[in-house]
């Protein structure tokens, strides 16, 4: 009888975390079907925050898909715990939740981008590998809140008129930071960042923050701020 060989690794390793098991199963035999992905990780193990996050981060995946609703536990704190973990691990928010300040929370904790549970394969599948590539991902209700065609044109147009700084703030919004970190890193106060934001909201033509970047980002306006390299990886360079 012919022994079949073990299945080689197909493409990049994806972790998905959801308490719903079943629909974990059906996204990993999805995202698998493409072959270009390998779900190394599928549903909840653990009953604990750091008993997920371990067991994530054992099974080694190069980007993470996250449900925040985890049935007893808050996906927040395990995408913050995350995030402290594995700060270079790309994780999307898959939710079914509706709401801007869940959605500007998620990216403040350090999510790589979030998309709607009502998406397509063909979007989580882009997102995907928008984040891995290092690519801000947002729901189409925020990406498309600007409005018609016409007025998204005269929205880009419009960012011609962000000074520097406005735009230095705006970049730091789409990588998810929050006020009090912008001005700490920019050496300003927190009441002349508020300034910023609210300049650029308005030369924008955006009510929220969320908005603005939505706008940015997808327009190709501005790219999200990178931190620069770590001391660790200067002296691997010397």
């Amino acid at each position: 009888m012919e022994i079949p060989e073990p299945r080689a690794q197909r493409g990049l390793r994806v972790a998905c975390v959801d308490d719903h098991v079943l629909f974990a199963q059906a996204l990993a035999q999805a995202l698998e079907y493409t072959a270009e992905y390998d779900v190394v990780f599928t549903g909840m193990s653990s009953t604990t925050i750091s008993g997920v996050v371990d067991d994530i981060i054992q099974s080694r995946p190069e980007a993470v898909i996250l449900d925040l609703q985890l049935g007893p536990l808050n996906g927040f704190d395990v995408l913050s715990l995350l995030g402290d973990a594995a700060p270079e691990l790309p994780v999307l928010i898959l939710t079914g939740i509706d709401d801007d300040d869940v959605v500007t929370h998620a990216l403040e904790l350090g999510a790589a981008g979030v998309i709607s549970k009502a998406a397509t394969l063909s979007e989580v599948v882009s997102g995907i590998r928008a984040v891995l590539a290092g690519r801000r991902v947002l729901p189409r209700r925020a990406a498309g809140a600007g409005g018609s065609g016409a007025r998204f044109d005269s929205q880009r147009h419009l960012c011609s008129y962000l000074t520097p700084r406005e735009r230095e703030v705006l970049s730091r919004l789409a990588a998810g930071h929050a006020t009090s970190r912008i001005a700490r890193d920019l050496s300003i106060t927190v009441h002349t960042t508020r300034s910023h934001i609210q300049n650029l909201l308005t030369k924008l033509g955006v009510h929220t923050k969320l908005q603005a970047v939505a706008l940015a980002v997808n327009s190709g306006m501005i790219e999200p701020y990178r931190e620069p390299a770590t001391r660790g990886e200067h002296r691997s360079q010397a």
